[in-house]
This record gives C-alpha cells, sequence and structure tokens, in this order.
C-alpha cells in the first residue's frame, strides 16, 4: 500500500499530489494533500503527524505561501 494511502481513509475527497524526482522518477519523500473541506484540512495534521508508517516518522504541517519575488527592475 503506497504511504499516501493513510491520509485517505479519513477523507474520500481530497487531491494528492505526490512529488517525483525527475530523474529518477522517484518520490522526493514529500507529498501535498489538498482537502475539500476545512474540517478534514485541520484533521489531518493533528491525527497523523508524528505516526510512523513503514518504520519511517511522518511530518504533517500546513502549506505555507512563498512571498512574492521582487525584480530589480529586469525582466526574467
Amino acid at each position: 500500500m503506497p504511504e499516501w494511502c493513510v491520509f485517505n481513509h479519513a477523507v474520500e475527497d481530497a487531491l494528492f499530489k505526490i512529488i517525483m524526482d525527475k530523474i529518477s522518477k522517484r518520490s522526493k519523500s514529500y507529498a501535498f494533500i489538498e482537502y475539500t473541506t476545512e474540517e478534514a484540512a485541520s484533521a489531518a495534521p493533528k491525527e497523523m503527524n508524528g505516526k510512523i508508517i513503514n518504520g519511517w516518522m511522518i511530518v504533517v504541517d500546513v502549506a505555507k505561501t512563498n512571498p512574492p519575488r521582487y525584480s530589480r527592475g529586469r525582466p526574467r
């Protein structure tokens, strides 16, 4: 069973994005999960953070937005 399946037990309507290495095509060991309800999104870190899955302790945190990057007058 893939590791991300453990998050799906609480919510059926969730989007999973597992981040893969472009060269090796293997997981980079993190993913983004987008929940459809605020309740499910707030329950996941409380329920899953620190849990041991397949011998690995997982860390669950809320994604943070990056501040906008400003160029110094030069186009990119």
